[in-house]
């Protein structure tokens, strides 16, 4: 009996060193130890690193770029991060925990409704003392639509507008000048003359004593000024 359980604790023993060399030994893809994420403010991208522990990225190792036509990055705006004595690169600049660094950009031309950014890096686990390969990461930022397209849509020229809930009548054609503004006058008293202008909205009437404005939506005859 006593035999048999201590065959078992050494089974559980071996299981225990095996798994624990296992869990040594691996090492999680870089995708998982150095997360990001990125968000668009206005003409900058704002992009997080979050870092695993026991790892961490080189500040000369990371830089961004963009393959869509039109758009230009400017200089990466950096954090200031730890200096590191790296065996394989010597003495390094190095960011732990978190990063976060603004990426400005321009456009230039038509406005794209999207853009890839291409974030470049490269970090180790310092556990275990190895680096991952060069890390290349394409991420697509969408882009807001310039101030130009924003807000509803102008309305078409020559075309019927609604105005307090009737169409006006304008017909979409221009008018000859003799339609569109046509000009009677009549001699109302020996030193008055009243002119009457037509236009397809209104009324004008004029005298030499007084002008006044008003609607004629029936087109009725002009009453004479005073």
């Amino acid at each position: 009996m006593l035999i048999r359980t201590a065959i078992a604790a050494l089974c559980l023993l071996a299981c225990g060193v095996s798994a624990s060399a296992q869990d040594d030994d691996y090492l999680p893809p870089a995708s998982e130890v150095f997360k990001y994420t990125t968000q668009r403010r206005g003409d900058q991208v704002v992009v997080t690193y979050t870092i695993a522990p026991n790892h961490y990225l080189y500040r000369s190792r990371m830089s961004f770029a963009t393959d869509t036509p039109g758009v230009t990055l400017g200089q990466a705006q950096f954090p200031e991060g730890r200096m590191h004595e790296d065996d394989n690169f010597g003495k390094q600049e190095i960011y732990v925990d978190r990063a976060i660094i603004t990426v400005p950009f321009t456009v230039t031309g038509a406005r794209p409704a999207a853009f890839v950014l291409i974030l470049k890096l490269q970090g180790c686990n310092e556990k275990r003392g190895i680096c991952y390969p060069p890390q290349v990461w394409p991420t697509t930022i969408a882009l807001a639509p310039s101030a130009g397209a924003a807000g509803g849509s102008a309305l078409p020229m020559g075309k019927p507008v609604k105005s307090g809930g009737a169409t006006n009548r304008l017909t979409g054609d221009i008018l000859p000048v003799d339609q569109a503004f046509q000009l009677s006058a009549d001699v109302t008293a020996p030193e008055s003359v009243t002119l009457t202008f037509r236009l397809p909205l209104r009324t004008v009437v004029a005298s030499s004593s007084a002008t006044r404005l008003s609607r004629s939506a029936q087109q009725s005859p002009p009453r004479s000024a005073a």
